[in-house]
């Protein structure tokens, strides 16, 4: 499963020789993701949220200033 924009690493569960893959970006930050992703699970395939945290980039001294910005909406943005 791929890394985020900001390299942030992602993991999820599969059946083994299926690829998860991501079909909606819904937030990427330099510590945080939210996407949509599609996965099959016990021959299911299905779409699901998946959120990723780094704590250790959270903490990183650089990224604090970031914390004050705050992350815009994508226009007509929807379920």
């Amino acid at each position: 499963f791929k890394r985020t924009l900001w390299a942030l690493r992602r993991e999820t569960r599969s059946d083994p020789g299926f690829i998860p893959r991501q079909t909606k970006a819904m937030l990427d930050a330099p510590f945080y993701s939210r996407s949509v992703v599609e996965t099959q699970i016990n021959g299911e395939r299905t779409q699901g949220v998946h959120e990723a945290l780094d704590l250790n980039r959270y903490a990183h001294p650089l990224l604090k200033p970031m914390l004050a910005v705050r992350v815009p909406r994508r226009a007509r943005w929807r379920f």
